[in-house]
């Protein structure tokens, strides 16, 4: 994702960055949530998925800028690291709903 590192630098202190920088990940959400889809055969909508994946930005981003070496890393670390967050988010909700 080009400027990405720049977003997530940003994103730390500017809240039009880190709205930026969410808006920008969109899409890994939702390829998360299609994969998902595909490999456990959840029958929930992509996009209600995607959303829920999206919706471990605020915590992927806090517990990413915690760790300063995380900074260090290069540009697709943190893509990485928050599509991690996301299947963790959608794989929490379909658990939680007996879907898995």
């Amino acid at each position: 994702m080009e400027g990405q590192k720049y977003l997530l630098r940003n994103a730390i202190t500017n809240e039009e960055a880190r709205r930026d920088l969410r808006a920008a990940l969109a899409p890994y959400a939702t390829d998360e949530a299609a994969q998902f889809i595909y490999r456990w055969n959840v029958t929930v909508p992509c996009d209600d998925l995607a959303k829920i994946g999206l919706s471990a930005f605020d915590a992927a981003i806090h517990a990413f800028i915690h760790n300063p070496e995380n900074l260090l890393q290069d540009e697709n670390y943190f893509i990485a690291y928050f599509r991690w967050w996301a299947r963790q988010h959608i794989a929490d909700y379909c658990k939680s709903r007996g879907l898995l």
